[in-house]
């Protein structure tokens, strides 16, 4: 059964109500430079996104991480971790009834999995949203009211250049006011990045597209041949690593699949290739691959190593997400919907 969690009330509220779950977060200590950084980054929030600064300063208060080593750790965190994640977003002609499914899996530590959560977001003079996250700070996916769906993968570091907004603030943002793709677009091309991230947006309309945004700049790309999707590189951009390569196979991989059952996506098809392991859509310690599924189930809980730590379906026409709270292969997927809030 999925943990959920909803937090209502003025951004202030919401930020002290998550802030009371941090007490004890570790943070690191921030050099002077570090700090000073950090304030510009605050400011350069504040001017897209002003209610970011409430939610901080009630994060803060409640969690009692008031100072400017969390200030630092919040506004201008610059590390970044590039892992396995597969995202993609289908309409018609390719899928069957003619809607727009997005699938994605999210790869990160299993040591994560014990935060892992559904979170409900009532905030004042914003859209309500549903999100699942292992992430104390933000939502790697999200759908509003509106019928607005957002997932994040990282992109190979570019240094900051001048600064930005953190990924989930902007997250945060496209959520509380933006309807459509068009509009999410607009955003996430007008501001300043501080970390290089691969947005996908889908809308209830069926529209959808990527937005490969970092300290460079953005570009976008939108649906071809019925769908748009992403991995952990920039699609057209040259990456010889094995982490770039690995990132190609998977994009082929789902590219090919899609493709292959066009005019017959849905969530079926969808289930199954976020559960391919040859192309490792599906990546980790799999209890039915190895020789003893006890080390695996026992490395599982200890949360050593990486794979896919969950897995979500979307159909922001329905206004609902289906999440795998683990291996989609190997665990089910449940419902999350607006009804969290009732």
């Amino acid at each position: 059964m999925l943990r959920a969690q909803v937090y209502s009330g003025t951004a202030y509220e919401v930020g002290a109500a998550r802030g009371r779950a941090l007490k004890g977060l570790p943070v690191p200590r921030a050099t002077a430079e570090e700090v000073a950084f950090a304030r510009l980054c605050a400011e350069a929030t504040r001017e897209v996104f002003p209610p970011a600064l409430e939610a901080f300063r009630g994060m803060a208060d409640a969690s009692g991480l008031g100072g400017d080593d969390f200030l630092a750790y919040y506004f201008a965190r610059r590390e970044g971790v590039l892992r396995g994640c597969t995202m993609f977003a289908v309409g018609p002609p390719v899928t069957r009834d003619g809607g727009v499914i997005v699938g994605r899996n999210y790869d990160w530590v299993y040591s994560d999995l014990k935060w892992c959560e559904a979170r409900g977001i009532r905030q004042a003079g914003a859209f309500l949203t549903l999100g699942y996250t292992h992430h104390w700070a933000g939502l790697p996916d999200a759908l509003n009211e509106e019928g607005l769906f957002v997932a994040i993968a990282s992109l190979p570091r570019r240094p900051p250049e001048r600064p930005g907004l953190q990924w989930n603030l902007i997250v945060d943002a496209v959520m509380t006011a933006c309807r459509s793709v068009r509009e999410a677009e607009a955003l996430l091309t007008s501001v300043s990045h501080l970390r290089a991230m691969s947005y996908l947006v889908a809308d209830a309309s069926g529209d959808a597209a990527v937005v490969e945004a970092g300290p460079g700049g953005t570009s976008v790309r939108r649906v071809s041949d019925g769908f748009v999707l992403a991995t952990n590189h920039e699609v057209g951009g040259a990456d010889p690593s094995e982490r770039g390569v690995r990132s190609r196979r998977r994009y082929v991989r789902a590219g090919e699949a899609l493709r292959a059952h066009r005019g017959r996506v849905d969530e079926g098809v969808v289930k199954a290739l976020l559960s391919d392991h040859e192309g490792q859509i599906c990546s980790g310690l799999h209890a039915q691959r190895i020789d003893n599924p006890m080390h695996q189930t026992e490395a599982f809980h200890r949360g050593e190593g990486w794979g896919t730590i969950w897995s979500s379906i979307c159909r922001p026409d329905l206004r609902s997400l289906l999440i795998a709270p683990g291996h989609p292969c190997e665990v089910a997927y449940e419902q999350v919907d607006f009804r969290l809030f009732k």
